[in-house]
């Protein structure tokens, strides 16, 4: 197909093949200007103002997206607790109900808090007792094979 070499369509070619590059380039910016505004509610949930979102390095960005992972675990990990204290509450009253006549079973329920009660005892306090410390090996052991099944997991996972 041949071209007509007049001015004017010369000139046509050039600014459409322009406007195809200034496309390209608004493309861009409109995707990233999408993409900023998607995570400004995110910004704004974790606690961001909306100027530190748009001027500042993007690291804070994601040092909020951090700390609102940590803060997540430590409410998952407040649940659990809860959770926790709820069952031994329960366990304790229901052992209490349905123990046999003349029986009075040992109440379990804890009289201090269990979490910090541990994180204030002295090194020694916490060695001289075996059975936490069996507890804590056999823990250790199985946080131990759960980490290599996982690993496992992920070398078959990535070699598929």
């Amino acid at each position: 197909m041949g071209v007509i070499s007049t001015p004017h369509t010369q000139t046509e070619i050039r600014q459409t093949g322009a406007e195809s590059d200034n496309s390209t380039d608004d493309d861009a910016a409109s995707a990233f200007a999408k993409l900023c505004k998607k995570q400004l509610p995110v910004a704004l949930a974790l606690g961001m103002s909306a100027e530190e979102f748009w001027n500042a390095d993007v690291g804070l960005f994601w040092a909020y997206v951090r700390a609102g992972e940590i803060k997540r675990k430590q409410e998952d990990y407040a649940a659990w607790a809860q959770g926790y204290y709820f069952r031994l509450a329960l366990s304790d009253e229901m052992g209490q109900v349905f123990a046999q006549n003349g029986h009075k079973p040992k109440r379990i329920y804890p009289e201090k808090p269990i979490f910090t009660a541990e994180s204030e005892k002295k090194p020694k306090e916490k060695a001289q007792d075996p059975q936490k410390a069996a507890y804590a090996a056999a823990i250790a052991q199985f946080m131990r094979m759960n980490d290599a099944t996982n690993a496992a997991v992920i070398a078959k996972n990535n070699t598929e």
